[in-house]
């Protein structure tokens, strides 16, 4: 699968990091299950992108 855009990109690479945690917070698998049913195409805006941006990062932060 061709990743067309950076936003591609990053959805792909949120969705790995957050398969890989043991536990996640309701509010963030709810997120995780919709990018992940998505059948066609999934439309967010910047609010969701902020979201995911700030998650990646606490985890980064959080890991040594």
């Amino acid at each position: 699968m061709m990743l067309k855009n950076t936003s591609e990109e990053a959805f792909s690479i949120w969705v790995t990091l957050v398969a890989s945690l043991p536990k996640i917070q309701p509010d963030t698998n709810l997120l995780y299950v919709a990018v992940t049913r998505a059948m066609k195409i999934l439309a967010v805006n910047s609010l969701v992108i902020d979201i995911m941006q700030r998650f990646k990062d606490m985890l980064q932060r959080s890991r040594p």
